[in-house]
This record gives structure tokens, C-alpha cells and sequence, in this order.
């Protein structure tokens, strides 16, 4: 997954939540919240996948399936509240998690080197949201 272009991208929106009006803040607050939600609970279960050596492809990649639905659903409730590029953005983890998927799926040979260094994307998108629990 590519996510440092993602993460700057949060980074940069969560920084721009203090100039934004009050009505905006409460939505932009609830769809963050969510999608950490969604971030949060995709890390626990990408990190449980990768203990231990042995990777659950079907459960696994019901998993990451989800997940890219959970992003998408929100993507679709909150996008009157998020920017253009928040948009794109999430956009783009949706159709990564969803390529995720497919690998999973099709038991790829690398599969088992790649789930920690997700794990670890996704959480440091998940801590770029949370930033703004700071504010």
C-alpha cells in the first residue's frame, strides 16, 4: 500500500479543523472519528493475522473487505462535510484495501512480509485522524 501520500494529505486536513466554522467542525469531528474507528479496528485485525506466522487468507480477506466497505460507506455519508481531497483520499485507501483483498485472496507468496508493514501504515493514518482529538 502506498499511504505517506495519504497521511500527509490527513495530516494537512487535520490541520485546517481549527479554521473551519462550528457546524463543519461537529461534522468533520463525527466522519474522523469514524473513520479512525474503521482504521482502528482493520490494524487489530491485520496485526492478529500476521502473529504467529499463520495467516487466515478467507477470514483475512473478509476482513479487508469490510473494511474497504466501511470506508467507502462513510466516505459516502460524510462527503458534503470532507474536502475534495479528503475525498480522493479515502477514495484511494478504499480501492487499496480493496486490492489488498484480491492479494489476500489469491494467497499471494509475499503476503506474509506485507501484513506488519500495512498494520503499521494504517495505524499511522489512524494517528493522523486522531490529531485532531488535540485541537
Amino acid at each position: 500500500m502506498d499511504i505517506e501520500g495519504l497521511r500527509q494529505i490527513f495530516r494537512f486536513e487535520v490541520s485546517r479543523y481549527a479554521y473551519t466554522d462550528e457546524e463543519r467542525k461537529l461534522k468533520l469531528r463525527k466522519a474522523y472519528r469514524q473513520i479512525e474507528a474503521t482504521l482502528r479496528e482493520t490494524v487489530r485485525q491485520l496485526q492478529l493475522s500476521g502473529g504467529g506466522g499463520y495467516i487466515p487468507y478467507g477470514p483475512l480477506a473478509e476482513v479487508l473487505a469490510q473494511s474497504a466497505r466501511q470506508l467507502a460507506g462513510e466516505l459516502d455519508r460524510y462527503r458534503s462535510a470532507l474536502s475534495p481531497e479528503m475525498v480522493r483520499a479515502l477514495a484511494k485507501l478504499s480501492a487499496q484495501l480493496s486490492q489488498a483483498q484480491q492479494q489476500v485472496s489469491a494467497h499471494s507468496d509475499s503476503l506474509a512480509e506485507q501484513l506488519p508493514q500495512w498494520a503499521e501504515e494504517l495505524e499511522g493514518l489512524k494517528r493522523a485522524l486522531g490529531e485532531i482529538h488535540r485541537l
